[in-house]
């Protein structure tokens, strides 16, 4: 006995398929500018809590964003002005004393039987000659820095002018929103992201405030013991904080490494101070900066940012921690059945 069996696709349902292959479609070939529309969104999340304080003082709104954006671009200026000449003198220095170091490293590994003659490190010369190689190219490279800023200046404008238009109306990043999404979506949209946005917020002001905290920590610790580099160190320990749990340790490690070169008893003073260093972040600051904050889990975070790195480079990263609380607060409208497909 033969039995038919038909299967009903209803044409809504295949609307919607069609409409998102084209939307991943349409997202790829223009991905370029909806990073930058992004970046202005988030950027215009940023700044709009400090305008509507002022403005609820009696400031107008133009004026307290123009003061906020000054602020902004005089500290960025003094940060490049105060550390980038120190900066490029312990890299300097630091690329002509690193063969030095390789080989001292070299030296030691074979006391242990790691040597280029054990077929298992036979690579090991030629990693370190590649990593000399590409240290001497590292000073030229953030001396250009500046170049490749101007060079890029006009998606920079782009990005500050549209985040300044977006954050000049109260909320104005949801009234754009609001003109993108579809008018029975508009409450659940701007819902989205008013949670999304504050738990952004949180995440980045802590965020900033830990790795001011532990780079000045970090610099001011390694200067009383004597390590040399301790700016570029320091600099590291600040920029892996956003890394949680692995960050802290590669620079310890890093800083460790470092030390031991220029006097073994150096590098345990410097691994003692990295074991305080993180007991009191555990304990003491990131309890007290992030009491607040309804955290994303830590895998998330280092998860977002390998995805951000590898499909937009360092923009996909600054972007991937937003977009993640994004992601997580919409699954979490799925599982507790608030949206439906």
């Amino acid at each position: 006995m033969n039995t038919n069996v038909y299967i009903h696709i209803p044409t809504t349902t295949i609307f919607r398929i069609v409409a998102a292959v084209v939307a991943l479609i349409f997202v790829f070939l223009m991905r370029d500018i909806i990073m930058l529309l992004l970046f202005a969104i988030v950027i215009a999340a940023a700044v709009d809590p400090f305008a509507t304080k002022m403005e609820n003082k009696g400031v107008p709104r133009i004026v307290g964003l123009v003061i906020v954006y000054l602020l902004f671009f005089l500290g960025i200026t003094g940060f490049f002005w105060v550390l980038v000449p120190p900066l490029a003198i312990e890299l300097t220095d630091f690329t002509a004393n690193f063969p030095v170091y390789a080989n001292g490293l070299v030296e030691v590994l074979s006391r242990y039987g790691i040597t280029p003659d054990n077929p298992a490190f036979s690579t090991l010369p030629n990693y370190i000659d590649k990593l000399t190689e590409n240290l001497t190219q590292l000073v030229p490279t953030i001396t250009g820095v500046f170049t490749d800023v101007v060079g890029r200046g006009f998606q920079i404008i782009t990005v500050f002018l549209a985040s300044f238009y977006l954050a000049l109306q109260r909320d104005g990043e949801e009234k754009f929103l609001r003109m993108l999404s579809p008018e029975t979506e508009d409450p659940y949209i701007v819902d989205l992201w008013k949670r999304a946005q504050k738990k952004i917020g949180q995440w980045l002001q802590g965020q900033v405030v830990l790795a001011v905290l532990i780079g000045v920590a970090t610099y001011m610790g390694l200067t009383v013991i004597g390590v040399k580099y301790a700016l570029i160190l320091s600099i590291i320990a600040g920029m892996l904080e956003i890394v949680p749990i692995v960050g802290p340790i590669a620079t310890a490690i890093i800083a460790m490494v470092v030390a031991f070169f220029q006097a073994p008893a150096k590098s345990v003073l410097v691994g003692l101070f990295f074991l305080i260093l993180q007991q009191l972040e555990g304990n003491i600051l990131v309890p007290l900066i992030f009491r607040k904050v309804l955290g994303l889990h830590p895998v998330i975070v280092i998860f977002a940012l390998l995805i951000g790195l590898r499909l937009g480079g360092v923009g996909g990263m600054l972007l991937a921690v937003p977009m993640a609380a994004v992601l997580t607060e919409l699954f979490g409208d799925f599982s507790s059945g608030k949206i439906k497909v």
